[in-house]
């Protein structure tokens, strides 16, 4: 941390539980980076160090003083549900798990986000399981990427959203663009959300590409579409009685 009045170190903190190194994209980086820029909230300051909760111990999910460095807490998020002690791929629905990797996180001064994984102001993971697609509405709502806030290789995939879950595989990533703001990239304010993405009709099984700009409603109404009506399918026996009503017909 620098000073702000001449740029000074004020302080530093390692968040990795042990300075270890390894190979990275040609680079060495340290088993446990942090993500991004941190996140200072109410006079504490969040971040997480590791890359999976399945690897090397976890990820460590810190909360320090911004003025002195000093540490607050430690929470280690590891391969095990902190209510039950059970494996988190008891929580595996289909192709859907609880999120695993560490991304930067974000807030709506009620709780913390990292990806579709809500925390407690403490740090304390809460709704572990995945939640259903086309629950995006009310409280938990908030601006995340199923791929990682720094992922820039636009995998026709993913997305940003402005909601509370996502649906895996080639049957489920779109779902959650046709019931909430979803994009490119999103700006996000007290009543609107705005963005840059494909259209909806585009979404799945299209091979263009169709870009636009857009606004949408905070909250915006979830539209059903409404089923096709069904017509029952005749025998043969029903066919050719029907075709003598209608020769005998005036």
């Amino acid at each position: 941390c620098l000073r702000a009045s001449d740029g000074e170190l004020a302080w530093r903190f390692r968040a990795a539980p042990t300075d270890l190194r390894l190979t990275s994209f040609e680079q060495l980086e340290s088993a446990w980076p942090v993500h991004g820029s941190v996140l200072v909230q109410d006079g504490v300051l969040y971040c997480v160090a590791g890359r999976s909760m399945f690897l090397d111990g976890g990820l460590h999910l810190l909360r320090l003083d911004p003025e002195t460095g000093r540490k607050i807490s430690e929470n280690i998020l590891d391969d095990r549900d902190p209510h039950t002690g059970e494996n988190l791929q008891v929580h595996v629905k289909g192709l859907n798990m609880p999120p695993a990797l560490a991304d930067i996180l974000s807030s709506d001064g009620k709780y913390l986000y990292m990806r579709t994984q809500r925390f407690d102001l403490n740090g304390i993971r809460r709704y572990i399981a995945p939640t259903d697609v086309t629950d995006q509405l009310g409280e938990g709502r908030h601006l995340f990427c199923s791929t990682g806030m720094l992922d820039d290789t636009w995998f026709h995939r993913s997305y940003w959203i402005f909601g509370k879950s996502i649906a895996s595989g080639a049957g489920g990533w779109s779902k959650a663009g046709r019931v909430t703001p979803a994009g490119r990239l999103l700006v996000v304010d007290d009543s609107n959300v705005y963005g840059y993405g494909r259209k909806l009709e585009y979404y799945k099984w299209t091979t263009p590409m169709e870009y636009h700009l857009f606004a949408s409603d905070r909250e915006p109404e979830i539209v059903k579409r409404a089923a096709k009506k069904r017509t029952a399918k005749l025998t043969p026996r029903q066919q050719r009685q029907q075709k003598k009503r209608q020769r005998a017909a005036p």
